[in-house]
């Protein structure tokens, strides 16, 4: 993610606005010259400041939010993800034969479909 070059201060009170885009406006910093202004509570869009109340430290912190996604990633999945997964597997491993099929190749793999075998049969002790 790279810097657009430019960017949104919002303040509480509009006077602090005006002295601060009055004192920045024309400031060089990093190279760059700061055009500040300030923009009427009319004209800015309703989202511009969307999610800014999110607390900075999970923005400033990606291994922490690395290591959360991990635990998310390599969490137990339940029964059903597991069945979607599967289903999603062999439907893929099916398109892909049909492709095989088509192109004139014949090879034969195993795959997950006959990896997962059939359901076991239940027995019923009396």
């Amino acid at each position: 993610k790279r810097s657009k070059g430019y960017g949104f201060v919002e303040f509480r009170v509009p006077e602090v606005a005006d002295v601060v885009a009055e004192a920045f406006n024309g400031y060089m910093m990093f190279g760059r010259t700061i055009v500040a202004k300030r923009i009427p509570k009319e004209k800015v869009h309703e989202n511009t400041f969307l999610g800014s109340n999110r607390p900075l430290k999970d923005i400033l912190r990606p291994k922490n939010n690395r290591r959360e996604e991990m635990k998310a990633r390599e969490a137990p999945k339940s029964k059903e993800q597991n069945d979607r997964r599967i289903t999603r597997l062999v439907a893929r491993e099916r398109r892909l034969r049909e492709k095989l099929k088509e192109s004139g190749v014949e090879y034969d793999f195993v795959g997950y479909e006959q990896q997962q075998g059939s359901k076991p049969k239940r027995t019923v002790f009396e």
